[in-house]
């Protein structure tokens, strides 16, 4: 089905559309969120494409309809589209896990950066580089847009090029978690070998 759609939002008693307009990141409690813009001018109203208007009308419909909001899309003649009785674009479940990527020059040091699955508007399923997962950037996550790119590595240099030298690698975030697991385990062997020697009767023993 060619041409563009608008995603909807109606809250709790409105009668008056609110359109999509775009993907805002707020800091919330000290983390990022990312939240919808809405505006009730379609001027201003982004134009998906339609696999794109409906994944995101699925994602925002289990966020905001347990909130008493409609969440649905519309063409531009204002007919609401792609629900259950029409042929709907099926979108491929995201089943995507974030990822740790080591940039030219540091494959040997274990430093890199972290970057998770995305979709956006305009292209889809993607991936992303928060500042707040960049502990250099930590200080200014809220002031600083999130990289977008059609894959981990290219997501990363395009980070690089936008941040400069702001954006240091560091180690992946769960390296420490391996360490401590690692650690354990080292002592739990050692407490088992301790066991396993006590009791234990040596040459020349009655």
């Amino acid at each position: 089905m060619a041409g563009h759609f608008y995603l909807i939002f109606k809250g709790p008693g409105q009668k008056e559309k609110q359109y999509f307009v775009r993907e805002a990141e707020k800091l919330i409690q000290g983390r990022a969120v990312i939240v919808p813009e809405i505006a009730p001018e379609v001027r201003l109203a982004h134009r998906f494409n339609p696999e794109s208007a409906v994944i995101f009308r699925d994602r925002y419909r289990e966020q905001f309809v347990p909130q008493g909001f409609k969440v649905f899309v519309e063409d531009p003649q204002g007919n609401t589209k792609f629900e259950r009785e029409e042929q709907t674009p099926s979108p491929t479940a995201d089943n995507r896990e974030p990822c740790f990527v080591l940039p030219d020059g540091f494959e040997h040091t274990g430093l890199g950066f972290l970057v998770r699955p995305a979709i956006r508007p305009d292209e889809g399923l993607c991936w992303c580089i928060r500042a707040s997962d960049v502990p250099s950037m930590s200080d200014r996550a809220a002031v600083t847009e999130t990289i977008y790119g059609p894959d981990p590595v290219a997501t990363v240099e395009r980070m690089l090029a936008t941040w400069g030298s702001l954006a240091q690698p560091s180690p992946a975030p769960w390296a420490q978690q391996q360490d401590d697991a690692q650690a354990k385990r080292v002592l739990q062997e050692y407490e088992k070998s301790k066991r396993l020697g006590t009791g234990r009767r040596r040459p020349g023993d009655l």
